[in-house]
């Protein structure tokens, strides 16, 4: 997916109207048949010519050969199986159930997992995983349209992943349809079936607005427990503090997620922010310029990041 303003590991995202997979780049098994023709082919010819020593061992050297062709056919063609294709182009390494070692969004090479995974769902139509990882391949190409139908079949298989994926896809403006209601309506979904992520992203749609921060803040620690060690739950969570007016909280959360990944802005920001509110100025003014060393966010994936506000608090208490 890309840039969808998502608060947690990266992810995908749109229909199906039957098969598009393109057969022509399996390796074509017929093959094997024709092979076995022209195997019996020299058995015959060896039979026709005599018994020659020096003919037979020629004739017995290329049967060999053909024999050898008949078992290292079938290899390639299992290394092209679709399925393992997809899997292995097209998995979510941060979703349950992922078959494999899975990629990173922005590494997938969106056309041959496209392909693959055509080819998987052709063959496996009910199966939700391969659908959404349909959906992340056709995202990954920036094909909108087509990520939303394969999360929303996936969606109706019951995948909280699809679910959640297509509240991203509606939260983001680059799909060309955003719909902030739709967005929550799907995250809600995928909450309702367990997701993690969705439980956090949700939460940080209502703090970002200053909203339902107790709900937020029952969504966030659930996230906590089930992934303390995610520092982007553990922001999350410590935002909620902050909006709620519950500095050391606030500040106890940042910090472990600085622990976790010292190297974001927005983590950095918001512990200065905090930190000024508990009345600790020096030590936020360490954290807000810290915060504009380090590379900016993305704005859609963090609106409360202003670095116009901090280099202003910069210059005041310099």
């Amino acid at each position: 997916m890309g840039n969808t303003g998502a608060r947690c590991k990266p992810l995908s995202r749109p229909g199906l109207r039957g098969s598009r997979y393109d057969r022509a780049s399996l390796p074509d098994t017929r093959i094997g048949v024709t092979g076995v023709r022209w195997c019996v082919s020299v058995a015959v010819l060896s039979r026709a010519i005599g018994n020659s020593p020096r003919r037979i061992g020629k004739m017995l050297l290329r049967l060999l050969a053909c024999l050898a062709s008949l078992v290292l056919i079938p290899a390639v063609a299992i290394a092209a199986d679709p399925v393992a294709e997809c899997n292995r182009l097209a998995a979510n390494p941060s979703d349950p159930g992922h078959v494999g070692p899975g990629v990173a969004f922005e590494a997938i090479d969106s056309h041959a997992a496209i392909t693959a995974c055509l080819g998987a769902v052709d063959a496996n139509p009910n199966d939700a995983r391969l659908v959404y990882q349909l959906g992340r391949a056709y995202d990954s190409g920036k094909d909108f349209a087509a990520a939303e139908n394969a999360y929303l079949r996936a969606a109706d298989l019951h995948l909280p992943a699809a679910m959640r994926n297509l509240g991203y896809l509606y939260l983001d403006a680059t799909g060309g349809n955003a719909d902030r209601v739709k967005a929550e309506r799907w995250f809600l979904a995928a909450i309702k079936a367990g997701d993690t992520d969705a439980m956090n992203e949700v939460a940080w749609l209502w703090a970002v607005a200053n909203v339902r921060l107790k709900e937020a803040a029952a969504l966030s620690m659930k996230a906590v427990e089930a992934e303390p060690e995610d520092p982007e739950y553990r922001d999350t969570l410590g935002w909620i503090h902050f909006r709620l007016g519950e500095g050391e909280k606030a500040a106890a959360e940042l910090e472990h997620a600085l622990r976790i990944a010292p190297d974001d802005a927005s983590f950095h920001a918001h512990l200065g922010w905090i930190y000024e509110a508990l009345g600790r100025d020096a030590e936020a003014r360490t954290e807000w310029q810290r915060a504009l060393d380090l590379p900016p966010p993305d704005p859609t994936a963090d609106p409360t990041f202003d670095r116009p506000a901090i280099e202003a608090k910069l210059k005041v208490t310099g």
